[in-house]
Formats: C-alpha cells, structure tokens, sequence
C-alpha cells in the first residue's frame, strides 16, 4: 500500500510572478527580448522545482516527526520518500503494508477517534476489506519475528504478537496541513 501526496505547479495557476521587460520596435530587440523570455521560462521552471521540492520536504520532515514518535514504525518510516515526478511535479510518499493503518487507525479500542478525512477517503473503524478482528475487544493476535513485539510462541516456535490496535496517528495528514502553512514562506524565500 502507498499514500502520496503530490505538489505541482497546476495547484498554483491564480499564482503570477511580474517581470518588467523593455522592448524597442527592432529586429535585435524583439531577438533579445526572445532570449530574455526563454531564459525566464528556464528559470521559473526551476524554482517551480526548487518551491515544491522544499513543500514536500516540509511534509517529508513532518511526516517523520509523527512516525518516529511511534517505536514499531520502522518500515513506514523507511517507505517515506520525496519523488521527482517531472513536469513541475513532486510526490511525497509513504509506501508500507501499514501505513493505511498508521494514518487512519484500527481495532475498536481507538474507533471513536476519527481521521478528519476518513469519511471521505472511506477508511476508519470496520472498513478494511474482511473486517478481521477489528470489533474484538480483546484485540487479536498475530505471526511476527520481531523479538519487541513477541507475547506468546506456537508449537512450531512462530513467535505472535498482540493487538488492541493504535489510533489514527496521521503522519500524511499532518504532513499535507505542513505544507499548507509553508506555502506562502517558502514561495517568498523562492520567488523573493
């Protein structure tokens, strides 16, 4: 499973950037006030790139933040990437068999604590495919090799785990409302 978070400049079309250019009635004038636009072009592009490479490092900083927070978080941690999409584009993504879990919560102990996209994004308590054990109140047990997290062994020495569940602990959500509150600081910074 993966959960991104993609920036690109489309976001951003009532955005305009003013540049005063000078033009004389001239072959070689309108020749240079081409090249000038061509290089402008190239530069904006660039700090189209620069601007939403730092957005999706404030998400990523922020995303890990709340993940590191969590001691059995290691491989959605280790899932965290920011990705060049090309075209002005960026992706800020966590790609982990559990980050669905991490990021909206599960099992019934922490259900009446909600994810304020869940309902749109159709995730919370009872929505995972199959149910599974998630109404249990006494939680679930399940296979794992992690020597942490170990309660019990089976006769062939597989080694279990259990479970009340976690609550939605939000490291994408969090992450996309820290790149909204950068946005103006950092296109200041960029833009100038």
């Amino acid at each position: 499973m993966s959960s991104c978070l993609i920036a690109h400049m489309n976001s951003f079309q009532g955005v305009h950037m003013a540049k005063k250019l000078k033009l004389t009635l001239s072959h070689s004038s309108i020749d240079e006030l081409k090249k000038e636009l061509i290089q402008y072009k190239n530069d904006m592009q660039k700090k189209c790139d620069v601007f939403l490479l730092r957005l999706c490092e404030a998400g990523y900083t922020a995303a890990r933040g709340v993940m590191a927070e969590h001691i059995f978080s290691g491989e959605t941690i280790s899932g965290l990437s920011v990705e060049d999409l090309g075209n002005n584009r960026f992706a800020l993504c966590a790609r982990s068999k559990a980050i669905l879990f991490f990021e909206f919560g599960a099992g019934v102990k922490y259900s009446s604590q909600t994810h304020p996209k869940s309902e749109e994004n159709g995730m919370g308590a009872g929505t995972y495919p199959g149910a599974g054990h998630w109404n249990d109140p006494k939680g679930w047990w399940y296979p794992t090799d992690d020597a942490r997290l170990i309660r019990k062994y089976d006769a062939s020495g597989q080694g279990w785990a259990h479970s009340y569940g976690n609550p939605p602990y939000m490291p994408m959500y969090k992450a996309s409302r820290e790149m909204i509150s950068s946005i103006e600081k950092i296109a200041k910074e960029v833009f100038g």
